[in-house]
């Protein structure tokens, strides 16, 4: 049976200057080495941060569909000054937020083709006390997935070893802390989850 997917709400925010790490040649967070790619990591998996989930993810492209396996890991989930919020023209709106980042990586099996970009699956942010982890968007679109808005300094994708290192920020407006990720095997903007989609209902997650 076909449900709804767990999102929970999302915030948009006022576009505003973002500091940039741009000409820096040191970085916040180095990748590291993910292994060899395995078997196709079961639903229901938990792993601890810095351990790594093969993933299959299709998305489309000019000449159809591709689908790619990914070694996938959430690197640290650390709580941040709110004072990244002050970069942003609404900054009152979030006086009741407390934000974390969160650093991922992904490594892609195979070279990916010429026509692809680096799509990386989607992860959710969790509270502790197990519910949903709001996050942080860029821009006007309030059902969409999270901006880069860290403030981090992170290496670009590399083609040699295709790797990726992401951030997003997360929010909790309670007193129970960010602290795990889930894969759902869905995208940030599913509103109906995908039928057979044996994710939904036992997550791969990183605590």
């Amino acid at each position: 049976m076909t449900g709804r997917v767990r999102v929970a709400a999302v915030l948009a925010v006022a576009a505003g200057v973002l500091l940039s790490g741009c000409g820096q040649q040191s970085y916040d967070y180095e990748p590291v080495d993910l292994g060899a790619p395995g078997e196709v990591t079961a639903p229901g998996t938990t792993l601890a941060f810095g351990e790594t989930a093969w993933l299959e993810h299709t998305f489309s492209t000019d000449s159809g569909d591709y689908t790619g396996l990914q070694g996938v890991t959430v690197r640290d989930i650390a709580a941040a000054d709110a004072s990244l919020f002050e970069e942003y023209s609404n900054a009152e709106e979030f006086a009741e937020y407390t934000p974390y980042l969160v650093v991922t990586q992904h490594q892609f099996a195979e070279d990916l083709p010429a026509e692809v970009d680096p799509d990386t699956v989607d992860l959710f942010p969790m509270l502790a006390d197990g519910t949903d982890a709001e996050w942080l968007t860029s821009g006007y679109v309030t059902l969409a997935g999270p901006g880069d808005e860290c403030g981090l300094s992170l290496p670009d994708y590399d083609e040699e070893t295709r790797t990726l290192l992401q951030c997003f920020v997360a929010l909790s407006s309670t007193d129970a802390e960010v602290t795990s990720a889930q894969y759902l095997a869905e995208d940030y903007t599913a509103m109906v989850g995908t039928d057979g989609n044996e994710y939904l209902q036992a997550p791969v997650t990183w605590e």
